[in-house]
């Protein structure tokens, strides 16, 4: 397509300055075309993720710190004290290994755009490892502590913790089948350079059976806490109390469960 008149003045010719292809060489020679917002874009996804891997940080500083500073002695020797303070230190190396490899050259245009991975070295791709592999006892943390929380609120109630237990344990074998398929596949892909096509289908099922898994546990544990409300309101015990603010803690930071990275995770 043509480009328009030169007019600082015109729409058409800003969009065109904005956008104009570029030409490149990738690595086997031949020219690339690449549009000039497609790079734009690139670094602006780097940028958000960094936000996002930054906000992680944060506040996974302040939830242990919190946690260790108000929680009793006694609940500190409880396995799922244990497990959840376990998750937010893993999710603390996994936001900081993350951001390495994101403000690393391996994020830079050759690499990723041209193909010139041959420039990265084995020290370029430690922050990636760390981040495989915490990320590989993160979810089974994470899929374990929601096990026990579900079994814990149905206590009285052996028949249905039998049940749930069983369904949620069925549904984690499968998600941590799923997620330690594609962190293999990363870590190999990591070691070799060679892209594998099975990846994307394992990533993609394996993050939606982790949404899923995480949706009914939190959706289990939210309808039980929306139970014991009701039933303590008939009872006469219509204060707003702990009860309350776990209920809303769940529905706003469980029951709506996101994947916590971009792909090759």
């Amino acid at each position: 397509m043509a480009a328009p008149a030169v007019d600082p003045n015109s729409l058409a010719w800003n969009e065109y300055v904005a956008n104009q292809p570029i030409n490149l060489t990738a690595i086997d020679g031949t020219v690339m075309t690449v549009p000039l917002s497609k790079i734009d874009n690139y670094f602006l996804t780097n940028g958000g993720t960094l936000i996002i891997c930054g906000l992680g940080i944060g506040m996974c500083s302040v939830l242990t710190i919190a946690m260790l500073l108000l929680t009793k002695p006694e609940k500190r020797r409880t396995v799922i004290f244990g497990l959840n303070l376990t998750g937010l230190i893993l999710e603390f190396i996994r936001c900081v290994s993350f951001a390495v490899a994101y403000t690393d050259r391996g994020r830079g245009v050759g690499p990723n755009i041209l193909g010139a991975l041959l420039i990265l070295t084995q020290l370029d791709y430690t922050p990636l490892y760390i981040f495989i592999l915490s990320s590989l006892l993160w979810y089974i943390v994470i899929v374990s502590s929601l096990l026990l929380q579900v079994r814990v609120v149905f206590g009285a109630e052996p028949k249905i913790q039998k049940y749930l237990t069983v369904l949620l344990a069925l549904l984690g074998l499968v998600v941590m089948g799923f997620t330690s398929a594609f962190q293999g596949i990363s870590f190999k892909e990591s070691l070799d350079n060679s892209p594998n096509d099975a990846l994307t289908w394992v990533v993609t099922t394996g993050e939606t059976l982790f949404v899923v898994t995480v949706g009914v546990a939190s959706g289990i544990f939210v309808g039980k806490l929306l139970y014991l409300i009701n039933r303590r309101r008939k009872m006469g015990f219509k204060g707003f109390g702990p009860l309350q603010v776990i209920c809303i803690m769940g529905v706003q930071c469980l029951l709506v469960p996101r994947t916590s990275s971009p792909s090759k995770t």
